[in-house]
Protein backbone atom coordinates (compact mmCIF):
# COMPACT_ATOMS: atom_id res chain seq x y z
CA UNK A 1 0.00 0.00 0.00
CA UNK A 2 1.08 3.66 -0.57
CA UNK A 3 2.32 5.44 2.35
CA UNK A 4 1.06 8.67 3.04
CA UNK A 5 3.01 11.43 4.76
CA UNK A 6 2.42 14.79 6.46
CA UNK A 7 2.93 17.84 4.53
CA UNK A 8 6.60 19.44 4.77
CA UNK A 9 6.73 23.02 6.47
CA UNK A 10 7.57 24.21 2.61
CA UNK A 11 4.35 22.40 1.28
CA UNK A 12 1.87 24.41 3.76
CA UNK A 13 3.89 27.76 3.49
CA UNK A 14 3.65 27.42 -0.26
CA UNK A 15 -0.18 26.66 0.26
CA UNK A 16 -0.49 29.56 2.60
CA UNK A 17 0.89 32.09 0.48
CA UNK A 18 -0.96 31.03 -2.30
CA UNK A 19 -4.24 30.80 -0.56
CA UNK A 20 -3.48 34.77 0.74
CA UNK A 21 -2.28 35.82 -2.98
CA UNK A 22 -5.43 34.20 -4.53
CA UNK A 23 -7.50 36.48 -1.95
CA UNK A 24 -5.65 39.05 -2.33
CA UNK A 25 -6.44 39.29 -5.97
CA UNK A 26 -9.81 38.70 -5.41
CA UNK A 27 -10.70 41.71 -3.98
CA UNK A 28 -9.55 43.53 -6.89
CA UNK A 29 -12.91 42.34 -8.81
CA UNK A 30 -14.75 44.28 -6.28
CA UNK A 31 -15.52 48.25 -6.37
CA UNK A 32 -12.53 49.79 -4.26
CA UNK A 33 -13.40 50.93 -0.66
CA UNK A 34 -14.77 54.38 0.59
CA UNK A 35 -12.10 57.19 1.22
CA UNK A 36 -9.26 54.42 -0.16
CA UNK A 37 -6.38 56.77 -1.93
CA UNK A 38 -4.37 55.66 -4.56
CA UNK A 39 -0.92 57.10 -6.05
CA UNK A 40 -1.63 56.08 -9.32
CA UNK A 41 -4.99 56.94 -11.57
CA UNK A 42 -4.59 55.56 -15.50
CA UNK A 43 -7.05 56.69 -18.06
CA UNK A 44 -8.85 54.67 -20.70
CA UNK A 45 -11.00 56.20 -23.12
CA UNK A 46 -14.15 53.89 -24.09
CA UNK A 47 -15.79 54.73 -27.50
CA UNK A 48 -19.08 54.19 -25.61
CA UNK A 49 -21.02 55.67 -28.93
CA UNK A 50 -19.67 53.09 -31.46
CA UNK A 51 -19.25 50.24 -28.62
CA UNK A 52 -21.47 50.56 -25.13
CA UNK A 53 -19.21 48.86 -23.05
CA UNK A 54 -22.29 46.91 -21.12
CA UNK A 55 -22.96 45.42 -24.70
CA UNK A 56 -18.88 43.79 -24.77
CA UNK A 57 -18.46 43.73 -20.64
CA UNK A 58 -21.36 43.13 -19.17
CA UNK A 59 -23.98 44.73 -17.44
CA UNK A 60 -21.41 44.70 -13.89
CA UNK A 61 -18.06 44.83 -16.70
CA UNK A 62 -17.03 41.22 -15.04
CA UNK A 63 -15.62 40.65 -18.18
CA UNK A 64 -12.74 43.15 -16.92
CA UNK A 65 -12.33 40.90 -13.91
CA UNK A 66 -9.43 39.10 -15.09
CA UNK A 67 -7.63 42.06 -15.84
CA UNK A 68 -8.29 43.41 -12.65
CA UNK A 69 -6.83 40.41 -10.91
CA UNK A 70 -3.77 40.07 -13.34
CA UNK A 71 -2.44 43.23 -12.62
CA UNK A 72 -3.64 43.79 -9.30
CA UNK A 73 -5.92 47.00 -9.86
CA UNK A 74 -8.89 48.12 -9.84
CA UNK A 75 -11.06 49.44 -12.92
CA UNK A 76 -14.02 51.45 -12.72
CA UNK A 77 -16.22 53.15 -15.13
CA UNK A 78 -16.47 57.04 -15.46
CA UNK A 79 -20.20 57.31 -17.37
CA UNK A 80 -20.53 60.90 -17.84
CA UNK A 81 -16.66 60.58 -19.43
CA UNK A 82 -16.53 57.69 -20.84
CA UNK A 83 -13.36 56.49 -19.31
CA UNK A 84 -12.16 53.82 -17.64
CA UNK A 85 -10.07 54.83 -14.65
CA UNK A 86 -7.19 51.94 -13.45
CA UNK A 87 -6.40 52.64 -9.50
CA UNK A 88 -3.41 51.04 -8.25
CA UNK A 89 -0.16 52.27 -6.48
CA UNK A 90 2.21 50.43 -8.55
CA UNK A 91 2.91 52.57 -11.95
CA UNK A 92 3.79 49.29 -14.03
CA UNK A 93 0.07 47.66 -13.28
CA UNK A 94 -1.53 50.81 -14.56
CA UNK A 95 0.23 51.02 -17.57
CA UNK A 96 -0.42 46.87 -18.41
CA UNK A 97 -3.55 47.36 -17.40
CA UNK A 98 -4.25 50.06 -20.04
CA UNK A 99 -2.90 48.13 -22.52
CA UNK A 100 -4.92 45.52 -21.84
CA UNK A 101 -8.13 47.58 -22.03
CA UNK A 102 -6.88 47.99 -25.39
CA UNK A 103 -6.03 44.80 -26.40
CA UNK A 104 -9.49 43.46 -25.65
CA UNK A 105 -11.19 46.03 -27.51
CA UNK A 106 -9.38 44.98 -30.55
CA UNK A 107 -10.37 41.52 -29.61
CA UNK A 108 -14.04 42.83 -29.74
CA UNK A 109 -13.32 44.76 -33.09
CA UNK A 110 -11.67 41.68 -34.98
CA UNK A 111 -14.97 39.66 -33.36
CA UNK A 112 -16.91 42.24 -35.18
CA UNK A 113 -15.14 43.09 -37.91
CA UNK A 114 -16.65 42.38 -41.97
CA UNK A 115 -15.20 39.81 -43.58
CA UNK A 116 -12.20 39.56 -45.84
CA UNK A 117 -13.03 38.13 -48.80
CA UNK A 118 -11.73 38.10 -52.40
CA UNK A 119 -12.58 36.45 -55.58
CA UNK A 120 -9.43 36.25 -58.08
CA UNK A 121 -9.72 35.06 -61.40
CA UNK A 122 -6.37 33.05 -62.21
CA UNK A 123 -5.60 32.77 -65.76
CA UNK A 124 -4.42 29.83 -67.79
CA UNK A 125 -1.77 30.63 -70.96
CA UNK A 126 -3.45 32.46 -73.10
CA UNK A 127 -3.34 29.98 -75.78
CA UNK A 128 -6.15 28.09 -73.45
CA UNK A 129 -8.39 30.99 -72.72
CA UNK A 130 -11.16 31.94 -74.78
CA UNK A 131 -12.46 36.06 -74.86
CA UNK A 132 -16.19 35.31 -73.00
CA UNK A 133 -17.56 33.44 -70.04
CA UNK A 134 -20.39 31.56 -69.50
CA UNK A 135 -22.19 30.29 -66.41
CA UNK A 136 -23.10 26.46 -65.74
CA UNK A 137 -25.80 25.02 -63.47
CA UNK A 138 -23.76 23.10 -61.06
CA UNK A 139 -24.40 19.41 -60.41
CA UNK A 140 -23.72 18.91 -56.76
CA UNK A 141 -26.81 19.80 -54.21
CA UNK A 142 -28.33 23.18 -54.30
CA UNK A 143 -27.85 25.75 -51.20
CA UNK A 144 -31.19 27.67 -51.30
CA UNK A 145 -34.45 26.64 -50.30
CA UNK A 146 -35.78 28.43 -52.23
CA UNK A 147 -34.31 26.71 -55.60
CA UNK A 148 -31.83 28.77 -56.43
CA UNK A 149 -28.79 26.57 -57.73
CA UNK A 150 -25.00 27.43 -57.59
CA UNK A 151 -23.53 28.19 -61.05
CA UNK A 152 -20.12 27.60 -62.17
CA UNK A 153 -17.80 29.86 -64.35
CA UNK A 154 -16.12 28.38 -67.04
CA UNK A 155 -14.35 29.83 -70.51
CA UNK A 156 -16.92 29.82 -73.68
CA UNK A 157 -16.56 29.95 -76.74
CA UNK A 158 -13.25 29.34 -79.69
CA UNK A 159 -9.20 29.62 -78.12
CA UNK A 160 -8.21 33.18 -78.71
CA UNK A 161 -6.84 34.20 -82.26
CA UNK A 162 -3.16 35.62 -82.55
CA UNK A 163 -4.29 39.09 -82.59
CA UNK A 164 -6.34 38.18 -78.91
CA UNK A 165 -3.25 36.50 -77.74
CA UNK A 166 -1.19 39.54 -77.99
CA UNK A 167 -4.09 41.78 -76.37
CA UNK A 168 -4.24 39.14 -73.83
CA UNK A 169 -0.43 38.72 -73.02
CA UNK A 170 0.34 41.52 -71.07
CA UNK A 171 -2.97 41.66 -69.22
CA UNK A 172 -2.56 38.22 -68.09
CA UNK A 173 0.96 38.54 -66.32
CA UNK A 174 -0.54 41.77 -64.63
CA UNK A 175 -3.35 40.01 -63.55
CA UNK A 176 -1.46 37.19 -61.75
CA UNK A 177 1.02 39.49 -60.20
CA UNK A 178 -2.06 41.68 -58.69
CA UNK A 179 -3.60 38.56 -57.79
CA UNK A 180 -0.44 37.51 -55.63
CA UNK A 181 -0.30 41.11 -54.07
CA UNK A 182 -3.84 41.16 -53.19
CA UNK A 183 -3.61 37.99 -51.23
CA UNK A 184 -0.29 39.15 -49.33
CA UNK A 185 -2.13 42.54 -48.36
CA UNK A 186 -5.48 40.12 -47.16
CA UNK A 187 -3.52 37.58 -45.25
CA UNK A 188 -1.23 39.96 -44.17
CA UNK A 189 -4.28 42.40 -42.59
CA UNK A 190 -5.93 39.59 -41.61
CA UNK A 191 -3.25 38.01 -39.48
CA UNK A 192 -2.79 41.15 -37.68
CA UNK A 193 -6.43 41.35 -36.73
CA UNK A 194 -5.75 37.40 -35.20
CA UNK A 195 -3.19 38.74 -32.88
CA UNK A 196 -6.01 39.50 -30.72
CA UNK A 197 -8.52 36.72 -30.58
CA UNK A 198 -8.86 34.39 -28.02
CA UNK A 199 -9.98 30.96 -29.43
CA UNK A 200 -9.32 28.55 -32.02
CA UNK A 201 -8.04 29.86 -35.03
CA UNK A 202 -7.21 27.43 -38.30
CA UNK A 203 -5.36 28.63 -41.75
CA UNK A 204 -6.08 26.31 -44.14
CA UNK A 205 -5.87 26.03 -48.27
CA UNK A 206 -9.07 24.22 -49.29
CA UNK A 207 -9.75 22.37 -52.09
CA UNK A 208 -12.71 21.80 -54.42
CA UNK A 209 -15.13 23.18 -56.70
CA UNK A 210 -16.05 26.81 -56.86
CA UNK A 211 -19.67 28.08 -57.69
CA UNK A 212 -21.40 31.44 -57.86
CA UNK A 213 -24.43 32.01 -55.35
CA UNK A 214 -24.54 35.79 -56.50
CA UNK A 215 -22.90 37.79 -59.26
CA UNK A 216 -23.20 40.57 -61.77
CA UNK A 217 -23.93 39.61 -65.42
CA UNK A 218 -24.27 42.15 -67.73
CA UNK A 219 -26.58 41.93 -69.66
CA UNK A 220 -28.68 39.92 -67.32
CA UNK A 221 -29.81 37.52 -69.90
CA UNK A 222 -26.64 37.17 -72.08
CA UNK A 223 -25.64 33.40 -72.74
CA UNK A 224 -21.94 35.07 -72.27
CA UNK A 225 -19.57 38.04 -71.33
CA UNK A 226 -16.73 39.22 -72.29
CA UNK A 227 -13.72 37.84 -70.08
CA UNK A 228 -12.39 41.24 -68.85
CA UNK A 229 -16.34 41.69 -67.94
CA UNK A 230 -16.35 38.90 -65.60
CA UNK A 231 -12.52 39.63 -64.44
CA UNK A 232 -14.15 43.50 -63.13
CA UNK A 233 -17.35 41.75 -62.08
CA UNK A 234 -15.80 39.62 -59.46
CA UNK A 235 -14.36 42.20 -57.81
CA UNK A 236 -17.98 44.06 -56.96
CA UNK A 237 -18.87 43.44 -53.26
CA UNK A 238 -21.70 41.77 -54.00
CA UNK A 239 -20.08 38.72 -55.00
CA UNK A 240 -20.96 35.58 -53.07
CA UNK A 241 -19.39 31.84 -53.62
CA UNK A 242 -18.50 28.90 -52.48
CA UNK A 243 -16.00 26.60 -52.49
CA UNK A 244 -17.45 22.76 -52.08
CA UNK A 245 -15.64 19.83 -51.16
CA UNK A 246 -16.13 17.79 -54.57
CA UNK A 247 -13.17 16.59 -56.08
CA UNK A 248 -13.38 15.65 -59.40
CA UNK A 249 -13.05 11.35 -59.66
CA UNK A 250 -10.96 9.98 -62.78
CA UNK A 251 -12.26 6.83 -63.94
CA UNK A 252 -9.31 6.22 -66.57
CA UNK A 253 -6.70 7.06 -63.61
CA UNK A 254 -8.19 5.80 -60.89
CA UNK A 255 -9.45 7.72 -57.58
CA UNK A 256 -7.51 10.57 -55.68
CA UNK A 257 -6.43 8.51 -53.54
CA UNK A 258 -4.85 6.14 -55.87
CA UNK A 259 -2.74 8.42 -57.85
CA UNK A 260 -1.62 9.87 -54.72
CA UNK A 261 0.10 7.10 -53.50
CA UNK A 262 1.24 6.97 -56.95
CA UNK A 263 2.63 10.10 -57.08
CA UNK A 264 6.10 9.86 -55.54
CA UNK A 265 7.59 12.66 -57.32
CA UNK A 266 4.97 15.14 -55.95
CA UNK A 267 4.54 13.64 -52.36
CA UNK A 268 6.22 11.68 -49.11
CA UNK A 269 5.20 10.57 -46.09
CA UNK A 270 5.07 12.98 -43.08
CA UNK A 271 6.68 9.71 -40.65
CA UNK A 272 10.03 8.86 -41.65
CA UNK A 273 9.63 5.57 -40.52
CA UNK A 274 6.62 5.08 -43.40
CA UNK A 275 8.94 3.98 -46.51
CA UNK A 276 5.79 4.13 -49.10
CA UNK A 277 3.40 5.95 -49.96
CA UNK A 278 0.88 3.47 -49.77
CA UNK A 279 1.62 2.63 -46.28
CA UNK A 280 0.67 5.60 -44.59
CA UNK A 281 -2.44 5.11 -41.83
CA UNK A 282 -5.60 7.11 -42.23
CA UNK A 283 -6.79 9.02 -39.50
CA UNK A 284 -10.16 9.08 -37.62
CA UNK A 285 -11.56 11.98 -37.48
CA UNK A 286 -15.33 13.03 -35.67
CA UNK A 287 -17.04 16.37 -35.70
CA UNK A 288 -20.04 16.44 -34.02
CA UNK A 289 -22.43 19.69 -33.74
CA UNK A 290 -24.59 20.61 -31.06
CA UNK A 291 -27.23 23.48 -31.69
CA UNK A 292 -28.06 25.45 -28.50
CA UNK A 293 -30.06 28.47 -29.65
CA UNK A 294 -30.86 30.17 -33.12
CA UNK A 295 -27.41 31.95 -33.32
CA UNK A 296 -24.80 28.92 -31.20
CA UNK A 297 -23.25 26.04 -32.05
CA UNK A 298 -20.89 23.98 -29.79
CA UNK A 299 -18.73 21.64 -31.86
CA UNK A 300 -16.67 18.63 -30.21
CA UNK A 301 -13.75 17.74 -32.86
CA UNK A 302 -12.29 14.04 -31.87
CA UNK A 303 -9.18 13.04 -33.63
CA UNK A 304 -7.82 8.98 -33.09
CA UNK A 305 -5.37 7.64 -35.45
CA UNK A 306 -4.64 3.03 -34.53
CA UNK A 307 -2.12 2.47 -32.20
CA UNK A 308 1.57 1.10 -33.27
CA UNK A 309 1.46 -2.45 -31.88
CA UNK A 310 -1.16 -1.77 -29.03
CA UNK A 311 -3.08 -4.22 -27.09
CA UNK A 312 -6.91 -4.28 -26.86
CA UNK A 313 -8.59 -0.91 -28.38
CA UNK A 314 -6.84 -0.47 -31.21
CA UNK A 315 -6.94 3.38 -31.80
CA UNK A 316 -6.10 6.37 -29.47
CA UNK A 317 -7.32 9.90 -29.11
CA UNK A 318 -5.21 12.78 -30.36
CA UNK A 319 -6.97 15.68 -29.71
CA UNK A 320 -10.41 16.16 -28.36
CA UNK A 321 -11.13 19.83 -28.78
CA UNK A 322 -15.00 21.59 -28.04
CA UNK A 323 -15.47 25.23 -29.79
CA UNK A 324 -18.57 27.50 -29.62
CA UNK A 325 -19.22 29.05 -33.01
CA UNK A 326 -21.43 31.85 -33.25
CA UNK A 327 -23.51 32.50 -36.28
CA UNK A 328 -23.50 36.13 -35.98
CA UNK A 329 -19.55 36.32 -36.77
CA UNK A 330 -18.37 35.75 -39.93
CA UNK A 331 -15.15 33.88 -41.03
CA UNK A 332 -11.88 35.97 -40.81
CA UNK A 333 -10.61 35.66 -44.18
CA UNK A 334 -11.40 33.77 -47.68
CA UNK A 335 -9.53 34.23 -50.51
CA UNK A 336 -11.21 32.35 -53.49
CA UNK A 337 -9.16 31.45 -56.78
CA UNK A 338 -11.53 31.29 -59.50
CA UNK A 339 -10.11 28.79 -62.21
CA UNK A 340 -12.20 29.22 -65.67
CA UNK A 341 -11.37 26.10 -67.25
CA UNK A 342 -13.39 23.76 -64.52
CA UNK A 343 -12.03 21.32 -62.30
CA UNK A 344 -10.74 21.92 -59.06
CA UNK A 345 -9.12 25.03 -57.49
CA UNK A 346 -8.36 26.47 -53.87
CA UNK A 347 -8.73 29.38 -51.35
CA UNK A 348 -6.97 30.50 -48.63
CA UNK A 349 -9.38 30.50 -45.70
CA UNK A 350 -8.91 31.62 -41.88
CA UNK A 351 -11.23 30.54 -39.47
CA UNK A 352 -11.87 31.30 -36.09
CA UNK A 353 -14.14 29.65 -33.03
CA UNK A 354 -14.11 30.06 -29.32
CA UNK A 355 -12.59 27.20 -27.32
CA UNK A 356 -14.85 25.92 -24.36
CA UNK A 357 -13.21 24.03 -21.56
CA UNK A 358 -14.65 20.62 -20.95
CA UNK A 359 -15.42 21.69 -17.05
CA UNK A 360 -17.94 23.85 -18.68
CA UNK A 361 -19.98 21.93 -20.40
CA UNK A 362 -23.30 20.90 -19.15
CA UNK A 363 -23.23 17.28 -18.01
CA UNK A 364 -25.04 15.66 -20.97
CA UNK A 365 -22.51 17.02 -23.72
CA UNK A 366 -19.77 16.05 -20.82
CA UNK A 367 -21.46 12.48 -20.53
CA UNK A 368 -21.76 12.16 -24.58
CA UNK A 369 -17.76 13.31 -24.90
CA UNK A 370 -16.57 10.25 -22.57
CA UNK A 371 -19.21 7.97 -24.77
CA UNK A 372 -17.11 8.74 -28.00
CA UNK A 373 -14.80 5.35 -29.24
CA UNK A 374 -13.88 3.99 -32.58
CA UNK A 375 -14.85 0.27 -33.39
CA UNK A 376 -12.23 -2.14 -33.80
CA UNK A 377 -10.95 -4.15 -37.04
CA UNK A 378 -11.82 -1.28 -39.54
CA UNK A 379 -11.46 -2.35 -42.96
CA UNK A 380 -9.69 0.76 -44.57
CA UNK A 381 -10.02 -0.64 -47.93
CA UNK A 382 -13.95 0.06 -47.68
CA UNK A 383 -13.06 3.09 -47.22
CA UNK A 384 -10.58 3.95 -49.97
CA UNK A 385 -13.51 3.46 -52.25
CA UNK A 386 -13.84 6.88 -54.30
CA UNK A 387 -17.23 5.54 -55.25
CA UNK A 388 -18.85 3.93 -52.69
CA UNK A 389 -21.17 5.81 -50.66
CA UNK A 390 -22.61 3.03 -48.49
CA UNK A 391 -22.28 3.91 -44.21
CA UNK A 392 -19.16 3.20 -43.13
CA UNK A 393 -19.35 4.72 -39.96
CA UNK A 394 -16.47 3.83 -37.77
CA UNK A 395 -17.41 6.19 -34.54
CA UNK A 396 -19.86 4.79 -31.81
CA UNK A 397 -21.66 6.95 -29.86
CA UNK A 398 -24.36 7.79 -26.89
CA UNK A 399 -27.64 9.02 -27.93
CA UNK A 400 -28.04 13.14 -27.52
CA UNK A 401 -31.27 15.00 -27.48
CA UNK A 402 -29.04 18.05 -28.60
CA UNK A 403 -26.68 16.67 -31.33
CA UNK A 404 -27.70 17.80 -34.75
CA UNK A 405 -25.00 16.72 -37.12
CA UNK A 406 -22.01 14.59 -37.38
CA UNK A 407 -19.02 14.06 -39.82
CA UNK A 408 -16.31 11.78 -39.97
CA UNK A 409 -13.95 12.43 -41.87
CA UNK A 410 -11.09 9.64 -42.45
CA UNK A 411 -8.21 11.67 -44.01
CA UNK A 412 -4.54 10.60 -45.59
CA UNK A 413 -1.53 13.28 -44.90
CA UNK A 414 1.44 13.74 -47.00
CA UNK A 415 4.19 15.72 -47.77
CA UNK A 416 4.70 18.00 -50.75
CA UNK A 417 8.21 16.43 -51.73
CA UNK A 418 9.32 20.16 -53.32
CA UNK A 419 7.78 22.29 -50.80
CA UNK A 420 8.17 20.30 -47.70
CA UNK A 421 6.89 22.95 -45.30
CA UNK A 422 3.29 21.87 -46.62
CA UNK A 423 1.32 19.31 -45.93
CA UNK A 424 -1.47 17.67 -48.65
CA UNK A 425 -4.75 15.81 -47.03
CA UNK A 426 -6.92 13.90 -48.59
CA UNK A 427 -10.51 13.52 -47.29
CA UNK A 428 -13.37 11.23 -47.29
CA UNK A 429 -16.08 13.18 -45.68
CA UNK A 430 -19.89 11.22 -44.88
CA UNK A 431 -21.91 13.64 -43.75
CA UNK A 432 -24.71 12.29 -40.88
CA UNK A 433 -28.32 14.20 -40.34
CA UNK A 434 -29.66 12.78 -36.50
CA UNK A 435 -32.91 11.40 -37.07
CA UNK A 436 -34.88 9.96 -33.92
CA UNK A 437 -31.85 9.64 -32.18
CA UNK A 438 -30.92 7.56 -35.57
CA UNK A 439 -27.61 8.54 -37.35
CA UNK A 440 -28.89 8.68 -41.34
CA UNK A 441 -25.79 8.90 -44.32
CA UNK A 442 -26.66 12.58 -45.96
CA UNK A 443 -23.72 12.58 -48.09
CA UNK A 444 -20.49 11.32 -49.36
CA UNK A 445 -17.78 13.19 -50.91
CA UNK A 446 -13.81 13.67 -50.98
CA UNK A 447 -12.06 16.87 -50.30
CA UNK A 448 -8.14 18.21 -49.77
CA UNK A 449 -6.82 20.75 -47.33
CA UNK A 450 -3.42 22.27 -48.10
CA UNK A 451 -2.14 23.59 -44.60
CA UNK A 452 1.83 24.06 -42.57
CA UNK A 453 2.51 22.62 -39.37
CA UNK A 454 4.13 26.11 -38.29
CA UNK A 455 0.51 27.49 -38.78
CA UNK A 456 -1.04 25.39 -36.62
CA UNK A 457 2.17 25.58 -33.58
CA UNK A 458 1.83 29.22 -33.70
CA UNK A 459 -1.86 29.78 -33.06
CA UNK A 460 -1.63 27.41 -30.39
CA UNK A 461 -1.11 30.64 -28.25
CA UNK A 462 -4.25 31.90 -28.73
CA UNK A 463 -6.16 29.24 -27.42
CA UNK A 464 -4.66 29.79 -24.03
CA UNK A 465 -4.51 33.29 -24.08
CA UNK A 466 -5.98 35.41 -21.38
CA UNK A 467 -8.67 38.39 -21.31
CA UNK A 468 -6.23 41.58 -22.42
CA UNK A 469 -3.21 39.82 -23.95
CA UNK A 470 -1.91 40.16 -27.67
CA UNK A 471 -0.43 36.72 -28.98
CA UNK A 472 3.66 37.20 -29.20
CA UNK A 473 4.18 35.81 -32.57
CA UNK A 474 4.84 37.90 -35.31
CA UNK A 475 1.71 38.53 -37.67
CA UNK A 476 4.54 39.28 -40.68
CA UNK A 477 4.14 36.94 -43.74
CA UNK A 478 8.17 35.90 -43.46
CA UNK A 479 6.65 33.96 -40.02
CA UNK A 480 3.87 31.59 -41.66
CA UNK A 481 5.51 31.94 -45.43
CA UNK A 482 9.20 31.51 -44.89
CA UNK A 483 11.52 33.18 -47.79
CA UNK A 484 14.37 32.82 -48.85
CA UNK A 485 14.98 35.94 -50.64
CA UNK A 486 13.84 39.25 -50.70
CA UNK A 487 11.69 40.56 -53.53
CA UNK A 488 12.17 44.18 -54.23
CA UNK A 489 8.43 44.46 -55.37
CA UNK A 490 6.29 46.37 -52.81
CA UNK A 491 3.55 43.58 -51.43
CA UNK A 492 5.47 40.96 -53.70
CA UNK A 493 6.51 38.32 -51.18
CA UNK A 494 8.72 35.29 -52.25
CA UNK A 495 7.75 33.12 -49.68
CA UNK A 496 4.20 33.85 -50.74
CA UNK A 497 4.67 33.03 -53.49
CA UNK A 498 6.43 30.13 -52.93
CA UNK A 499 2.92 28.54 -51.22
CA UNK A 500 1.08 29.67 -53.74
CA UNK A 501 3.02 27.78 -56.02
CA UNK A 502 2.86 24.53 -53.99
CA UNK A 503 -0.48 25.24 -53.98
CA UNK A 504 -1.13 25.56 -57.74
CA UNK A 505 1.34 21.96 -58.18
CA UNK A 506 -1.52 20.17 -55.97
CA UNK A 507 -4.45 21.54 -58.38
CA UNK A 508 -2.44 21.20 -61.59
CA UNK A 509 -2.12 17.23 -59.96
CA UNK A 510 -5.67 16.85 -59.56
CA UNK A 511 -7.20 18.72 -62.67
CA UNK A 512 -4.31 16.14 -64.72
CA UNK A 513 -5.87 12.47 -65.98
CA UNK A 514 -2.62 11.83 -66.89
CA UNK A 515 -1.08 12.11 -63.64
CA UNK A 516 0.90 9.46 -61.69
Amino acid sequence: MPSVHPITQRQQKFYEDKLRNDAHKQKFSQAPEKGLDFLITGAYLWPSTESPPEDILGDNFEALDPIRMFHSCYIVYDHQMSIFKILSNIPYDVKNAIASLGNLLCEYGTRRAVAIERYLVTLPNPSSMTPAVKVVAVPWPKRSEKGDLDRQPLFSGNKLTNDELLKWKEPCESIKKNNTILMCQATLLCLKRMRYYRGSIQMRAHVGMFSLRKYRWTPPNAPTIPLDDFIENMKSSSTKGSLNKLLPAHQESGSLLHRTRKAANLFEPIDTSTHSLDKVEPIYVGMFTFKLNSHEEYKLQVETVPTQGGLGDAFEVTQRMWTKQDKRNAPAMQLFNIRLQGGATWKLHISMEDTVNASQLIPALAEFARSIHVKDHINNHDLEEFSDTSEKSVFDFSKNVMLNSFVQKVAWRYRLRNHSTYQFEVARYDTYRIESNRKVLVATHWGGTIHSDVWDQMFLENITMRHGAMAGWNSSLDTFFAQNVKSDVEGYHTGFMNFVYAAQTVIDFINDDSSG
